[in-house]
């Protein structure tokens, strides 16, 4: 049986009608998420007209039948929703989308058991609203502030190895990016330059007018640009295992040749596809990536992604995630005009694992930065530094940011 996709599309005569009819679909579509063979529902609003259109996805058609067709309660909700409008199509833009994932409960207890492993390594975690988004960030010691940002697929818990022993010297603050981890799932701003704008206006709040930086995978791209965008706030910047959109990531990209490593991107530049084979096989997928990118296997074992697909596993965290690599070709020019005003002159410490990017990172670096401290290749190690060998990279840290 092949998947189900149904339209309605809906004419207001009023601003004020299109706003009451999202609000009672809003109020009505939670009810889909126990229905069986439901994909995920999404909802548009028309920018210079009235119009609404509703995109609903079931597994097969008889599920689709069995929840929705001629069901008295179906069409109650129907008579419901015509009291503002009737059917029309038009041009939309998203408004918002609900799909099967967590449960509140489930959702608020994913909560509860982060903040639990962060307060046994003593750190505090809380939600902070900038930039039109509440981000999670974790924080603990005293010292120098010394911001650490995680990349795809992960979260702030990347850093669990490495955190305890830099708040005996540092102030250290985790923030979840935007779209990630437990931070707001926003429908938009994925771009670099705006995460740049998220974490500038992050710092301010916390009272803090300059910190050291560490950012691996899309934390050290949003690091890159957050220190070329806002030059101000970075005093010293390490660059883990990863390449900045408009500095030479996007080439990695290129399939002229079988690339086995790489297929996840073009697979997740694939709205909406990626999002309907993933959701409900989130462990599959992340599997995968641990599988591809972790060398030192013994030491990081897939169990312990847990805290990640628990994460991926909430409603609309699987596409806002994506949205990183889908923003890349609509900002790289933007990228390049912050580069061409001037490379990076604050000190900045590269690292790669030996069974990753190893030495090929020095170009991506050298993109960006002209005071590159040193380049360090991890013996025994892939992509995921922090946890594959957290003692070498913590020694490096503070080595780095304590000179």
């Amino acid at each position: 049986m092949t998947e189900t996709i149904f339209f309605n599309l809906w004419q207001t005569d009023s601003r004020e009608d299109q706003e009451a009819l999202v609000a009672e679909m809003r109020s009505e579509a939670t009810a889909f998420l126990g229905k069986p063979g439901f994909l995920g529902l999404t909802v548009w609003t028309g920018q210079n007209n009235h119009r609404v259109i509703v995109e609903g996805r079931w597994r097969s058609h008889p599920h689709f039948e069995a929840a929705v067709s001629e069901r008295p309660e179906a069409m109650a909700s129907r008579a419901r929703l015509e009291k503002f409008g009737k059917a029309e199509p038009g041009l939309f833009s998203e408004s918002f989308r609900i799909e099967p994932g967590l449960s509140e409960t489930a959702s608020e207890g994913l909560f509860e058991s982060v903040s639990a492993r962060w307060a046994e390594l003593g750190l505090k975690p809380r939600m902070i609203g900038v930039n039109g988004v509440d981000l999670h960030v974790v924080s603990g010691g005293t010292g120098s502030p010394l911001v650490l940002l995680h990349g795809y697929p992960q979260s702030g818990e990347i850093w669990r190895f490495v955190a305890p022993e830099l708040t005996k010297t540092h102030h250290v603050i985790i923030p979840d990016l935007r779209g990630m981890g437990l931070s707001d799932i926003a429908s938009s701003g994925y771009d670099l330059p705006n995460v740049a704008d998220d974490l500038h206006q992050l710092i301010a709040h916390l009272g803090l007018r300059q910190v050291a930086v560490a950012g691996h995978d899309w934390g050290g791209a949003a690091g890159a640009v957050w220190a070329l965008r806002h030059r101000g706030d970075v005093g010293k910047f390490a660059f883990i295992d990863s390449a900045v959109a408009g500095a030479g990531f996007e080439s990695t990209w290129a399939f002229n040749r079988p690339n086995p490593a790489m297929t996840f991107i073009p697979f997740l530049l694939s709205d909406p596809l990626a999002e309907s084979l993933i959701v409900g096989r989130e462990e599959t997928f992340l599997h995968h990536l641990w599988n591809t990118f972790t060398h030192n296997k013994d030491r990081v074992p897939f169990a312990a992604w847990k805290p990640y697909v628990e994460a991926m596993k909430r409603p609309g965290l699987m596409r806002s995630s994506a949205s990183y690599y889908r923003s890349v070709y609509a900002t790289v020019d933007r990228v390049r005009e912050l580069i061409d005003i001037g490379k990076l002159t604050i000190p900045v410490l590269s690292i790669s694992g030996d069974a990753s990017f190893g030495e090929a990172q020095k170009p991506f670096v050298e993109a960006f930065a002209s005071n590159i401290v040193r380049h360090v290749v991890v013996p025994n190690c892939g992509h995921f530094v922090a946890e594959e060998q957290p003692e070498t990279l913590t020694g490096e840290f503070l080595r780095f940011f304590d000179d």
